[in-house]
């Protein structure tokens, strides 16, 4: 066989010039770009423009303090208010650290500074006069709190004596005792004088006819502790805290 015979079904590869081995060249005109840089310097302006007549934005400069007064000014808007609506439940609750009535008055506050005596103090109480003179409540729906009570101290005895605060308790929750801080004029009181005061129960006492039975005759005690934390003197008394 004649080896320089082609064969009749050999096909030969025709190499192409591939479009990306193609050099391309891009002809600049000056006065294109300086248009282009025209054209973004007027649109950069008009968007600046468009923010400082909407936002009251003054002409400074200060690029830090913008974006600063920015998210502040967001921050504030965005912070939703506190809810002021109350509710209340039907259920009987018990004692919780809920605030008193803005109406009880606090004189716990009392700044009149504790006086000093060269009366011996007293440390064994037989002739201390302790009594509760009122009880102040606060009815909610199916329950009340008590907001205040008033108690009178009179020492009878031969020398000061210095109380310091007062437990109170209502029969029901033998359990959930409340301390009452009394005020400083209080806290020394000479032989012969008296304290007397309505004071503000620390986030009230709350109390329902499930726990204390019949709420006209509702027991309150207090106890009145001395400064070394010894008992002064017990007083209970029945207070109608129906609603």
């Amino acid at each position: 066989m004649d080896s320089d015979k082609k064969h009749p079904y050999e096909f030969h590869h025709v190499k192409k010039d591939s479009i990306f081995d193609k050099e391309i060249e891009i002809r600049v005109k000056p006065i294109g770009l300086v248009k282009l840089f025209f054209l973004m310097l007027i649109l950069i302006l008009v968007f600046f423009m468009g923010r400082w007549s909407v936002e009251g934005v003054s002409f400074d400069f200060n690029f830090t303090s913008g974006a600063t007064q920015e998210i502040a000014s967001k921050a504030e808007t965005s912070t939703p208010a506190p809810s002021t609506t109350a509710t209340t439940t039907a259920t009987a609750p018990i004692p919780t650290e809920t605030p008193a009535p803005a109406a009880a008055t606090d004189t716990t506050a009392d700044t009149t500074p504790i006086e000093t005596s060269d009366e011996p103090t007293i440390t064994t109480y037989t002739k201390v006069d302790f009594s509760i003179t009122s009880a102040d409540r606060r009815w909610l729906v199916d329950w009340g709190k008590i907001t205040n009570v008033g108690y009178l101290i009179k020492n009878n005895e031969a020398g000061i004596i210095k109380p310091d605060h007062i437990i109170m308790n209502v029969k029901g929750y033998a359990d959930y005792d409340k301390k009452i801080p009394i005020p400083a004029s209080h806290k020394l009181i000479k032989a012969g004088q008296e304290r007397s005061v309505n004071i503000m129960v620390p986030k009230g006492f709350a109390y329902n006819e499930v726990s204390v039975g019949d709420l006209k005759k509702v027991e309150i005690t207090l106890e009145l502790i001395d400064v070394d934390g010894k008992l002064i003197k017990s007083v209970v008394r029945v207070f109608d805290l129906s609603g």
